[in-house]
């Protein structure tokens, strides 16, 4: 089978475009107890159910930050999404 890309380039930047290449990092401690308080006085951007889960989206700035509410948890799961950035 062939590659529909004729370089690696070409296909990092298909990788990229398809937000396959983000990152994601954990926000935990003090920052986390921070977001929780500046969140519950803003509504979220998007929100969004996949059966298993129910997520929240929240722009704050130039950041965007993810919460995800699992059943039976304690507390939510809160990530920043960190969008690829090539380094050309």
């Amino acid at each position: 089978m062939t590659s529909p890309f004729k370089t690696p380039e070409e296909a990092g930047e298909f990788l990229a475009s398809l937000g396959l290449l983000d990152k994601h990092r954990k926000v935990e401690g003090k920052e986390r107890e921070q977001l929780v308080m500046l969140f519950k006085m803003m509504e979220p951007f998007e929100s969004s159910n996949n059966q298993h889960s129910w997520t929240d989206t929240y722009h704050v700035g130039d950041r965007v930050y993810n919460v995800h509410y699992w059943p039976g948890a304690e507390e939510a799961d809160i990530e920043e999404h960190i969008p690829y950035k090539d380094s050309k």
